[in-house]
């Protein structure tokens, strides 16, 4: 029987330099990022450097990781009745909490995550109130 890895190169091992090159300069450009965070943002910046802990398992990631999810959920709850939807919204955020949960820590229910699913949860119910 055949074993299968979740993870398995997509590009041949000729193109793995350039590409890699091409996305620590990314990565390089977005932890130098000067401009302003909107929610949406830095979820997605948290998402990335949740994904590159999977890449490289390092301390770092983490760390980057969680700033930009506080950030992201400080900015989400402030915004009180602001867009819910999934894509740059209340749902984005709670989305990207639960998925960073399952990366970092492997389990939400006793995650260091949790704090941040709290904010979303207070968020929500603030925003579904002002839409009645």
């Amino acid at each position: 029987m055949i074993t299968r890895s979740l993870w398995e190169p997509v590009l041949p091992s000729v193109l793995f330099s350039d590409a890699r090159n091409a996305l620590d300069a990314i990565l390089e450009d977005i932890c130098s990022f000067k401009g302003e965070l909107t929610p949406a943002l830095a979820s997605e910046f948290a998402l990335l450097f949740g994904y590159m802990r999977q890449v490289e398992n390092s301390e770092k990631w983490d760390q980057l990781a969680i700033q930009y999810l506080e950030c992201s959920v400080e900015k989400t709850s402030a915004m009180r009745g602001g867009w819910v939807g999934l894509h740059g919204g209340l749902c984005g955020v709670g989305w990207i909490v639960e998925h960073l949960g399952h990366i970092i820590d492997g389990d939400t229910e006793t995650s260091d995550i949790e704090d941040s699913d709290d904010s979303i949860a207070e968020a929500g119910s603030v925003s579904l109130e002002n839409m009645n």
